[in-house]
């Protein structure tokens, strides 16, 4: 019997990881403060009692510009704290830990798509801490997956599309950073991914496959909305550099993931983030067209 334990519930993230477990008929229990995930006795005490197989470490301090500065000590401890302590109940009970970590573990210099066996170098203090938690965990239990994942947006929002949506929605000009590319990446394809790769341990990248910048996504955002016809009211999109956006912390300027070494264990073709967006589009916004 498979039961998997996801360690937050309200998560945008998790909301698809659910529905895709439903989808499969996989049963699963997700907590959010009902549980110390810094106390290994009250982890160890949940796995027990629920009989866990799989634990899926959601949990994350997520607020990017906020770590920089005020919550710097809250980043580093959900970030690098609660990973190595999962790790060690994980291990104890020789169970599966998959942990989700992050493109900002890398500083964006690379041309090329990062390797899993690129060296790390985060710029700013989300990355850093979750570059230790990552570090941590696989110390503890080298048995345990890490999963670095980019740019995510689903069902649930806000998100990335969605924000942007509702920008040309109510904006005749919306601005969207030409200095910041990544993989903009689909949480139902992740969510698929998490369950396929449940018994894999070390370090995988999984992106939606190809590169954009979020002025490129901005404008495949607006094709897609007149395509579906998704009322908006915007006329111009303007490219921006970071350092006009209003950010506190600095992203990579190209954090974009290599998936050759996931393609080769995943037994489906992973999707462009092009035909992801058009997936998101054909879900939500089907009934206008």
């Amino acid at each position: 019997m498979q039961r998997f334990w996801l360690t937050s519930k309200l998560g945008k993230l998790s909301f698809d990881l659910q529905c895709h477990l439903d989808s499969l008929g996989i049963d699963y229990v997700c907590t959010q403060k009902e549980i110390d995930l810094f106390s290994l006795d009250s982890v160890k005490q949940f796995i027990e009692a629920h009989q866990i197989t799989h634990i899926v470490n959601l949990a994350a301090h997520m607020k990017i510009d906020l770590a920089e500065n005020e919550q710097k000590d809250m980043a580093y401890l959900a970030n690098g704290d609660i990973p190595p302590v999962l790790a060690k109940a994980a291990r104890d009970f020789s169970i599966h830990l998959i942990h989700i970590s992050t493109d900002y573990v890398f500083d964006g210099m690379k041309e090329d798509p990062y390797k899993e066996e690129d060296v790390c170098h985060p710029i700013q203090v989300y990355g850093k801490s979750k570059r230790l938690g990552e570090q941590k965990m696989l110390e503890v239990y080298p048995s345990a997956l890490s999963l670095r994942v980019a740019s995510l947006y689903g069902a649930k929002r806000p998100n990335v599309v969605s924000t942007f949506i509702e920008k040309m929605q109510k904006q005749e000009i919306v601005h969207a950073i030409i200095d910041q590319t990544s993989s903009p990446t689909f949480n139902q394809d992740v969510a698929r991914a998490i369950y396929d790769l449940k018994d894999q341990s070390g370090i995988l990248h999984f992106v939606n496959r190809g590169s954009a910048s979020r002025f490129d996504l901005a404008n495949e955002i607006e094709k897609l909305c007149k395509e579906f016809f998704v009322p908006i009211v915007v006329k111009q999109i303007l490219p921006i550099a970071q350092t006009s956006s209003g950010f506190i912390a600095l992203r990579p300027v190209r954090s974009v993931l290599s998936t050759e070494k996931v393609e080769k264990i995943l037994k489906w073709k992973i999707p462009t983030w092009q035909e992801a967006l058009r997936t998101y589009f054909k879900a939500n916004y089907h009934d206008q067209q």
